[in-house]
C-alpha cells in the first residue's frame, strides 16, 4: 500500500515526490487545508494506526499517540531545517520517529556538501561515523551516514543521527532526508523503511508556467 506526497521547495524549481507505505508511515504535511488543523490530522491518524487488526486498544491510547503527533508537527515546523517530514510508526505502540526531508539550491563542491548535510565529519560524535554509498534509480549515488552522538539528557547514553544526502545535477537540486533518535534500537529497527523510503523519493521540476497555463505537459 502506497500514498504519495508532493511539496514544492520555494527556494528551487523542483518538487520532492514521495510515494511512501502508508502502512509505516504518517504523513506530517507542513500545512492543511481550510477547515483542516493539527489536532484533527493527529487524532484521525491516531485512530487510523491502533485500528489495525490483531490489535486491543483504549481512548487514552489513540488519545496519547495523537498528542505525540501533535507535539512532533508543532515541533518540526519553523524547528528543524526541512520541508516536509515523515514519522515512521509500523506498529502504534512504537515510540513515532519522525523523519524529514529537505531541498536546497546546490553550493560548492558536491562531495563536500554531502558530506557537510550527513555530518559525516561531525566533531560531537562519539564514535567512528558508519558513512556508506546509497543509490537509488531515481536520485542516483549519495551518501548515507550513521553518526553516533551523545544525549543531551543523559551523557551517558548514546544516540544517533542518520542522514542521506544527494546532488541531483539534473535537477540543480541538494536533498537531504535525516532522522534524530536518542534510542539506538528505535533507529536500528527503522533505519531499513528510511532506506526505502528514499528509494521512492524522487526530484520532480515543476511544469513551466506556460505549459501550467495551456494544460500541457512540461
Amino acid at each position: 500500500m502506497t500514498d504519495q506526497e508532493d511539496w514544492q521547495d520555494p527556494s528551487s524549481d523542483t518538487f520532492a515526490r514521495v510515494e511512501y507505505d502508508i502502512s509505516v508511515w504518517v504523513p506530517c504535511p507542513p500545512v492543511f487545508p481550510p477547515g483542516y488543523d493539527r489536532d484533527r490530522w493527529a487524532q484521525e491518524c491516531a485512530a487510523a494506526f491502533w485500528r489495525r487488526p490483531g490489535l486491543t486498544y483504549s481512548d487514552m491510547d489513540v488519545a496519547l499517540l495523537s498528542a505525540r503527533l501533535a507535539k512532533i508537527h508543532e515541533d518540526t515546523y519553523g524547528h528543524i531545517p526541512c520541508h516536509l517530514a515523515f514519522i515512521h510508526l509500523p506498529d502504534p505502540r512504537l515510540a513515532p520517529l519522525p523523519v524529514y526531508v529537505a531541498t536546497w539550491k546546490p553550493e560548492g563542491d558536491r562531495d563536500e556538501q554531502l558530506r557537510a548535510m550527513t555530518h559525516a565529519n561531525d566533531t560531537q560524535a562519539v564514535r567512528a561515523p558508519i558513512i556508506d554509498e546509497i543509490s537509488t534509480e531515481n536520485l542516483g549515488t549519495g551518501l548515507r551516514v550513521l553518526v553516533y552522538l551523545p544525549v543531551e539528557d543523559d551523557p551517558n547514553a548514546i544516540g544517533g543521527a542518520l542522514s542521506y544526502a544527494w546532488r541531483i545535477e539534473k535537477q540543480q537540486t541538494d536533498l537531504r532526508i535525516f532522522t534524530v533518535c536518542a534510542d539506538l534500537g528505535r533507529l536500528q529497527r527503522a533505519i531499513g523503511d528510511i532506506d526505502q523510503l528514499a528509494q521512492v523519493t524522487t526530484i520532480v521540476p515543476l511544469p513551466s508556467e506556460a505549459s501550467a497555463e495551456d494544460g500541457s505537459p512540461s
